[in-house]
């Protein structure tokens, strides 16, 4: 075994498996998903332009105190341990969503497959390759690879970030009830049973050979670029609430119109809180439960051009309604066809405020804040909604 004296990114690749964390994470040739088969679909699919990872654990524990005694008797763990995993990565097409669980065709919700439950608890893996060797086609597995692995994982945050002379990228948290160790790249899964704790035994890993990108074609793009970036937003008109049809107007607002504004940054967000179920006679949470409602937030900063006129009043009296939209196409030289390879919409959001700052040697600027919430798979036309490549057709 050779010491490693430090680990650099070049060595680490990221990896998420199927729903659901428990079962099998191999595809039959009928179609059931098995322990282990040479013969059978490897279900584990790897992250591509990760840009940071970071992962801790941590439990808590409660003090047995009894009269006579300073000291406590014991130190006992009531609650399940708390494993964080915490990831960035550029955007290039929609592959990472795909596989993070996001519905990724646009017709409905991008939490449709977390909601109903066919996607939502993964188990997740950071290949970590012998010191001076990059992970990318590295198909060693020896005493001196590694692997940690994250168990039961779960989606807490997701975010997405654009802004000028950057590059697009999206923040991702996840909240999981183990992790494991491993020399090599294959091992049993780092799933627990949540109802009893007990470590699951029956369905093995095998992490797939690092690459450096899904495929070919759209798959293949290194990143997303700012100068290909649009942001509109369309004003709702009453008779598109609720429904996914919507109004052509552009938004224009008492103080600034957005249009017309030079849009520097943009920011949505959605947090997805965890309710752990707990009951007698289990030592970790059975379920962990998405807590309502889902707010998606987004934020936008400007550089102030010209100033429209009205009064804040009519914003309260109206409270109007938008849909904000980023549309990314893919680079391309001058005169081919830029098709859009992601989108984001926020359906029926309302404006929460506007701020407005300005300096000496600066360009007067405005920030403005939207809010709406996650609808079900039904409600079309509310929430946040993701279209793009995740594989090599476009949708």
């Amino acid at each position: 075994m050779i010491k490693h004296n430090r680990i650099q990114y070049a060595q680490q690749a990221l990896y998420v498996g199927p729903t659901s964390a428990t079962g099998g994470h191999y595809l039959s040739s009928i179609g059931a998903k098995v322990a282990e088969d040479q013969n059978s679909g490897n279900l584990i699919r790897q992250l591509y332009r990760i840009q940071n990872c970071s992962y801790s654990w941590n439990v808590n524990r409660v003090n047995v105190n009894q009269f006579g005694e300073l000291a406590p008797i014991d130190r006992v763990i009531l609650e399940s341990p708390t494993v964080s995993l915490n990831f960035s990565y550029l955007v290039a097409n929609a592959y990472n969503e795909s596989g993070l669980g996001f519905y990724t065709i646009g017709s409905s919700g991008a939490l449709l497959r977390i909601l109903n439950k066919t996607e939502d608890d993964k188990n997740y893996w950071l290949k970590i390759a012998s010191e001076g060797e990059d992970a990318i086609g590295n198909t060693k597995s020896d005493v001196n690879t590694f692997t940690v692995g994250f168990g039961n994982g779960h989606i807490t945050s997701y975010s997405t970030q654009g802004a000028i002379n950057s590059f697009p990228t999206c923040d991702v948290s996840v909240e999981c009830l183990n992790m494991t160790f491993d020399t090599g790249v294959s091992g049993t899964i780092p799933a627990i049973f949540p109802a009893n704790g007990a470590r699951v035994t029956g369905y093995r890993y095998t992490l797939p050979t690092a690459s450096g990108s899904p495929g070919t074609g759209y798959l293949d793009i290194s990143v997303l670029r700012p100068g290909d970036i649009t942001l509109t937003e369309l004003k709702r008109s009453a008779e598109d609430e609720g429904n996914q049809n919507q109004a052509t107007a552009a938004y224009s607002t008492a103080g600034v119109a957005i249009d017309d504004a030079h849009i520097q940054s943009y920011n949505f967000s959605l947090g997805l809180g965890r309710e752990q179920m707990q009951k007698l006679g289990t030592k970790f949470a059975f379920s962990r439960e998405i807590t309502f409602p889902i707010d998606v937030n987004c934020s936008i900063d400007a550089i102030v051009t010209n100033l429209t006129t009205g009064s804040l009043s009519d914003i309260v009296n109206c409270d109007q309604s938008y849909d904000i939209e980023v549309k990314m196409k893919r680079p391309a030289c001058e005169g081919e066809v830029k098709p859009d390879i992601m989108r984001y919409k926020i359906r029926n959001a309302k404006l929460n405020s506007q701020s407005y700052s300005s300096d000496i040697g600066s360009n007067k600027r405005v920030s403005l804040n939207f809010s709406s919430q996650v609808g079900s798979a039904l409600q079309t036309g509310v929430g946040v909604f993701i279209s793009g490549i995740s594989t090599h057709v476009i949708v």
